[in-house]
C-alpha cells in the first residue's frame, strides 16, 4: 500500500509519465501524417515532363496518398509495442476501420477522375485485353475493395471471424502486390529515383509489419507458453478461463489490460482473439480471463481441458491505476464489461488500495449478475460503492437503480469532486456511447475517461 509521504515523492514521476505518453502521442502521430503524404512530398519536389494534365498527377496524388494509408493500416493489427502501447487498443482499431474506408476512397478517385476527363481510358478496365501492368491496378483496387466492405460488414453479412480473418490477410497481401506491379509497371512517376526508393522503402516497411506478426510474434509467444489450469464457469454462459505459465515466470500486466489467445498446437495459428484480463496484477502464477459464450472461439472456452496449451500474446492497453495522483476511479460496465473491472478491483485489493471506487454495473437481471457474489466480498476489502443498475428488475424484490446508466444515476452517486476521478468503462458501444455523452455534460474531461469496446475488432 502507498503511503501519503510515498505518494509525494512519486508524484512528480509520474505526472511526468502522463506527459510523456502525450508526447509519444504526438510524436507517432506526426510520423504516421508524415509517411502517409511521403509520396506526395516527392511528387512536389519531382520534375515532370512539360505538357502532362493536372488531372493525371492530381488523381496520382490522390491514388498515392491512399495506397501509403492503405499499407499503414498493418500498423495497429501488428500489435508492434510502442504504438499498441502509446494509443488505446480500441481507438487504434477504429482508426484502422475508418482509415481503410478513406484510404479505398482516395485510390478510387484515381481511375474516376482518369475516366471523366479522358472516357476513352474505360477500355482499361477490360483486363483480358490490356497490359499486365494497368490489370494489375485493377485488380488491386477490386482487392482493395473487397478488404473494406468484408471488413465494415463482417457482422451483417455474416462473415465468420476466423474465416475473415484468413481472407483478409490474403486478398490484403495480393491487393499491396497488385498496387505494386501497377506502379513500378506504369514507371512513370517511379522512373525518378527518389520515388522509387520512397516506394521500395515503404514496401519493406509493411513487410516487416506482416512478418513481425506472423512469424516473430509466434515464435517469441512459442517460448512463453501456458497451459489450461481449470475452467470456471460464471453465471450468464459465461466461464474463467484460468491458466499457469509453462517454463517461464508469467506475465506482468497492468491491471485493465487486454491479451491476444491463441488456442492451438502452435502459436502460428489465424485463430487469435482479443479479450481482457481478468485477474489480479499482483499475481503472477494466474493469468485469467472471464469469457462470455457468444460464438467462435468464446463457444468453445468452456470445453478445454486442464493441461490444454495455450499463448497469449500481450499484455496491451494504457490504463495504469499505479499513479498514486489519481485520488479515485469510477468504473463502468454491461455484463461480460465487468471482467477487466475485476482485474481493476482484485488488484487494488490485494495492494489495500483504499483510494474510493465507484463502480456502476449495468446487467439484464439481479441473477444475471457476473461476479455477484465476489463483488460483495470485495466491498469489504475496498472503499468501493457498488451501483447495480438492472435493465429487467424484479420490481418486487429489487429497491436499486433500474434501467440504464443514465446521466441521474451517475448523479446520484458520484462524488463531489468525481472531476478529479479517472474513469473507465468497458461495455457495448451503444451504453458507453450514451455514458460518455452524459459525463461530458457533466464536465468529465475526455482525457480522464478510458473506454474498451466489446467489438474491437
Amino acid at each position: 500500500m502507498t503511503t501519503k509521504s510515498d505518494s509525494t515523492k512519486i508524484a512528480v514521476p509520474e505526472r511526468a509519465t502522463r506527459q510523456n505518453l502525450a508526447t509519444r502521442q504526438a510524436v507517432l502521430m506526426a510520423v504516421y501524417f508524415l509517411m502517409i503524404i511521403s509520396p506526395l512530398l516527392v511528387l512536389l519536389f519531382t520534375p515532370h515532363a512539360p505538357g502532362r494534365a493536372f488531372f493525371r498527377d492530381f488523381s496520382v496524388s490522390l491514388a498515392y496518398v491512399g495506397m501509403a494509408m492503405m499499407g499503414f493500416q498493418l500498423v495497429p493489427i501488428a500489435r508492434i509495442p510502442f504504438m499498441a502501447n502509446s494509443f488505446p487498443l480500441d481507438s487504434l482499431y477504429t482508426m484502422h476501420k475508418r482509415l481503410s474506408v478513406i484510404s479505398f476512397l482516395l485510390v478510387l478517385s484515381h481511375p474516376l477522375i482518369l475516366f471523366a476527363f479522358n472516357p476513352k481510358t474505360l477500355v482499361l478496365l477490360n483486363v483480358f485485353d490490356t497490359p499486365l501492368k494497368t490489370a494489375a491496378g485493377v485488380f488491386g483496387l477490386l482487392g482493395l475493395f473487397l478488404v473494406v466492405f468484408s471488413s465494415v460488414l463482417r457482422k451483417e453479412i455474416r462473415f465468420n471471424y476466423d474465416a475473415w480473418k484468413v481472407f483478409h490477410f490474403i486478398v490484403s497481401i495480393g491487393m499491396i502486390a497488385f498496387s505494386f506491379v501497377h506502379i513500378y509497371g506504369i514507371n512513370y512517376y517511379t522512373s525518378y529515383p527518389a520515388m522509387k526508393i520512397l516506394w521500395a522503402f515503404l514496401g519493406v516497411v509493411w513487410a516487416f509489419m506482416v512478418i513481425y506478426l506472423h512469424v516473430l510474434t509466434p515464435i517469441r509467444l512459442a517460448k512463453t507458453p501456458f497451459e489450461v489450469a481449470e475452467i470456471r464457469p460464471e453465471c450468464s454462459q459465461s466461464y474463467t478461463l484460468s491458466l499457469k505459465p509453462v517454463g517461464h515466470p508469467g506475465m506482468d500486466f497492468r491491471a485493465g489490460q487486454v491479451a491476444w489467445i491463441t488456442i492451438r498446437r502452435s502459436p502460428f495459428a489465424f485463430r487469435k482473439h482479443p479479450f481482457s484480463i481478468t485477474s489480479s496484477a499482483e499475481r503472477k502464477d494466474r493469468l485469467e480471463f472471464t469469457i462470455k459464450e457468444l460464438g467462435d472461439l468464446t463457444s468453445t472456452i468452456k470445453d478445454l481441458k486442464p493441461g490444454d496449451r495455450v499463448y497469449v500474446d500481450g499484455p496491451y492497453g494504457i490504463l495504469d491505476i499505479d499513479d498514486p495522483t489519481i485520488p479515485g476511479f469510477v468504473l463502468v460496465a454491461g455484463g461480460i464489461g465487468s471482467a477487466p473491472v475485476m482485474s481493476i478491483l482484485r488488484t487494488m485489493a490485494d495492494r489495500r488500495d483504499r483510494r474510493p471506487v465507484v463502480f456502476f454495473y449495468g446487467s439484464p437481471k439481479e441473477d444475471c449478475i457476473i461476479f455477484g457474489e465476489e463483488l460483495e466480498e470485495l466491498k469489504k476489502r475496498l472503499n468501493l460503492e457498488l451501483v447495480h443498475v438492472l435493465e429487467h428488475p424484479d420490481m418486487d424484490c429489487w429497491n436499486g437503480e433500474c434501467g440504464y446508466v443514465t446521466m441521474d444515476v451517475l448523479k446520484r452517486h458520484l462524488p463531489e469532486n468525481y472531476k478529479d476521478f479517472t474513469y473507465f468503462m468497458c461495455g457495448p458501444i451503444p451504453m458507453l456511447d450514451s455514458v460518455e455523452r452524459s459525463l461530458a455534460k457533466l464536465g468529465v474531461s475526455d482525457k480522464k475517461i478510458h473506454s474498451e469496446h466489446f467489438d474491437m475488432v
